[in-house]
């Protein structure tokens, strides 16, 4: 039962905020919580922002939790914001801006990103792009907008704060991590896009950021989605979709998307790489034997994504065969796995990985990559489709089926799921043809051929 807070004060937020956390699929606190985030003031303006962020990372852990105009909400919400931040910033954010001509084609690109945490993929996804048109001639900057720390309990998802260092090498990449004052953040993002003047600005900032909204009087801003297929609150010129008949049939539940400025575009999410060929990962450094069948699982929220069923399922499959499941990913505050998965652990049935730099050398020594019922995973289901491994992953809407194809899913649940991977390891002669199959598909979503892809969208007027 919801104690529906009413108050809009940094209490009554965060008491909104800690029973939403509590069940995230309550769709009632979620709609009390989003909507007291409306309120801006001097006061809560830097904390509401953040919190609003959070929501758009941890909506992806609470299945169907969305009501009729969620997005409407969140949209009005960052709208308020916006207009709260630029009335009452020492900078005089342009209005209409026009950019200089561009009859010479500067060949510059602008990317947003919200973090640069090594876990946060989409600013992997932003250095991949960058690499790809700085190699095509372009000159590129990334803007790393980042997020004020708030010493709150619950803490913020780890992503919001983390920083990722090892991308400093590239001149490129603008960090605005040590501005304290969203004032100043803001500013200064707005103010360095505008003087760089780019031909346009690719928002990979996944529903967490004001800046397209800010800009989007002066500069064509194209809203690359990180979630294929959702409902989305910001604002944009065009909006890339990879999904187009799953995006439209979620628009009929939310209308909160212009379908006049949605474009098809078919995304290439990564370079592929070749360095497990230099590091040579073995089977040996994990302690799984040769002849084992290795099942891989990668993600970042998989401590909710992975469910009893899945583990139920799999340990079953691991007890009857000699397979192994290696997981990579935050899965060690499942409860499932902690309860159940001790003996798994301990015989070296069952790895537990937080973190791993270079998922290419994982997969190396892996036979099949198994998603679970999620809608996310993209990158790293299509980084094990080119190193040829079966991807094991259900037909639901989402963004590995877009990689996979509906039809190489399978129609069913997790029991299903692991049915098919008892399947490949009866017959490795499939298996190793299903894998030839992934590498072909991923050929189609090499990044080079995605880049120029955008820059042919962006030539388009906008609606």
């Amino acid at each position: 039962m919801s104690k529906l807070f009413k108050r809009s004060d940094t209490r009554g937020i965060l008491e909104a905020r800690k029973e939403w956390l509590e069940n995230k699929k309550n769709t009632t606190a979620l709609r009390n919580y989003v909507s007291l985030l409306s309120e801006v003031t001097l006061s809560n303006v830097e904390l509401n922002y953040a919190l609003l962020s959070e929501v758009s990372i941890r909506e992806l852990e609470a299945d169907n939790c969305f009501f009729d105009d969620y997005f409407k909400i969140k949209r009005d919400v960052y709208t308020s914001i916006c207009k709260f931040i630029c009335n009452n910033s020492a900078y005089e954010f342009h209005n209409g801006y026009k950019s200089n001509d561009k009859s010479n084609y500067n060949k510059k690109i602008a990317i947003l990103v919200k973090w640069a945490g090594k876990q946060y993929s989409p600013f992997a996804v932003a250095m991949d792009y960058y690499k790809c048109y700085v190699e095509m001639g372009y000159e590129v900057k990334v803007y790393v907008e980042g997020s004020t720390k708030m010493d709150i309990e619950p803490k913020l998802p780890s992503i919001m704060t983390e920083v990722n260092d090892g991308d400093n090498r590239f001149s490129g990449v603008l960090r605005y991590d040590s501005y304290s004052s969203i004032y100043k953040r803001i500013e200064s993002i707005v103010e360095d896009i505008i003087e760089f003047d780019p031909l346009f600005l690719i928002d990979m900032s996944d529903e967490a950021s004001v800046i397209s909204l800010v800009l989007n009087n002066s500069i064509k801003t194209l809203n690359f989605p990180m979630r294929s297929g959702m409902g989305s609150c910001m604002d944009y010129s065009l909006y890339l979709c990879a999904d187009i008949k799953r995006t439209v049939s979620v628009n009929k539940i939310y209308d909160c998307i212009n379908e006049k400025k949605i474009v098809g575009f078919m995304p290439g999410v990564t370079n592929f790489s070749d360095i497990h060929k230099k590091l040579g990962y073995t089977r040996e450094k994990y302690g799984i034997s040769r002849n084992s069948f290795v099942v891989i699982t990668v993600g970042t929220r998989l401590s909710n994504e992975i469910s009893e069923k899945l583990v139920s399922s799999m340990f079953g499959l691991m007890y009857k065969h000699d397979i192994v499941w290696m997981i990579v990913g935050n899965s060690k505050d499942n409860k499932t796995i902690n309860n159940t998965g001790k003996d798994m652990i301990e015989n070296k049935k069952l790895i537990l990985i937080d973190y791993e730099d270079s998922l290419e050398c994982l997969y190396s020594i892996c036979d099949v990559f198994l998603n679970p019922v999620r809608t996310g995973g993209g990158i790293s289901i299509l980084k094990a489709m080119h190193e040829e491994l079966p991807i094991v992953i259900s037909d639901i809407p989402s963004d590995g089926r877009v990689f996979v194809g509906e039809d190489n899913c399978i129609n069913g649940d997790e029991a299903s799921l692991v049915n098919y991977i008892e399947t490949l390891f009866l017959n490795r002669e499939y298996c190793k043809s299903v894998g030839a199959l992934m590498k072909k598909r991923s050929e189609f979503f090499a990044i080079e051929k995605a880049a120029k892809r955008i820059i042919e969208i962006a030539e388009r007027p906008v609606v």
